[in-house]
């Protein structure tokens, strides 16, 4: 699983955001990989992502393809090219804007508190170039923690900025925009017109990130982009959103599938365990 993490913060405050890309295994493999952060239509539901007062948000991308130990490497050139002021409604699904209901079920959920989940979220041509782009990434470090009050966590990061990709980024200065900020802020409810920064993850068969709110350096909206194919559900690494009804609770790993949240002390969510099998 590979994930891209991003927060948005207010303006006295700092974040993080991402895109998670989630791949199944290739025919005849048993290992899956999986991200910790997962977007879907609209519905209550992973990659986690968030914007702070000011901005914040996080994400994630995955592949069960990767290997580690190889050279680090990465492109040089971007595979899709995001003009210098781009605002996330410039890559948006243009049908979100079709109905204007469906926004303004958007607003609702998030400002009720709830998780927002919406499918197919974004342009596909943008989705399969970052897709493609992370699943090329050698430069995984490995990172792994646990601490006293419970809370913990496994998975392979890019944390550099000179190990990014080229089209991630483009993506991080579009997160950066005022135009992304405002738009943001007006869809929330929530002052997002802080600093976003982030950076992908991936999960490996037993990685996971324990429960947790997001609720740290002034983040106020948490997203996350899933950008896994061919993911099944008894692969594991899905979003398990904790203040829904368990029925509902469990957000499996998809392509192109964004998830937003209001981050508050009771915004609990975390990436249950990827499988071996």
């Amino acid at each position: 699983v590979v994930i891209i993490c991003t927060a948005l913060s207010s303006k006295d405050g700092a974040g993080a955001y991402g895109f998670a890309i989630l791949s199944g295994p290739p025919p005849q493999q048993t290992r899956a990989s999986s991200s910790a952060v997962v977007m879907h239509g609209v519905r209550r539901g992973s990659t986690s992502g968030g914007f702070a007062k000011g901005m914040g948000a996080k994400g994630g991308i995955s592949s069960s393809r990767k290997k580690k130990g190889a050279k680090k490497k990465k492109n040089l050139a971007p595979s899709y090219e995001l003009k210098a002021g781009t605002s996330i409604r410039d890559v948006l699904n243009p049908h979100l804007f079709d109905d204007p209901s469906t926004l303004d079920g958007i607003r609702k959920r998030i400002r009720a508190g709830e998780i927002c989940v919406i499918r197919n979220a974004f342009i596909p041509d943008f989705a399969e170039a970052m897709y493609t782009e992370l699943d090329d990434t050698d430069t995984w470090s490995r990172n792994e923690d646990y601490f006293e009050d419970g809370y913990g966590y496994r998975h392979n990061n890019v944390y550099s900025k000179a190990d990014f990709s080229p089209l991630f980024l483009q993506a991080n200065a579009m997160f950066e925009t005022n135009a992304t900020k405002a738009f943001m802020s007006d869809l929330t409810g929530r002052d997002c017109t802080g600093e976003s920064v982030g950076a992908p993850s991936y999960y490996e068969a037993g990685d996971h990130s324990l429960p947790h709110t997001d609720h740290i350096g002034q983040r106020s909206v948490a997203y996350i982009w899933h950008l896994s194919k061919d993911w099944r559900p008894e692969y594991g690494g899905g979003l398990y959103w904790a203040p829904e009804p368990l029925a509902n609770a469990y957000l499996h790993a998809s392509f192109n599938t964004l998830v937003l949240f209001s981050v508050t002390p009771y915004s609990v969510s975390f990436v249950y365990v990827v499988y071996d099998h």
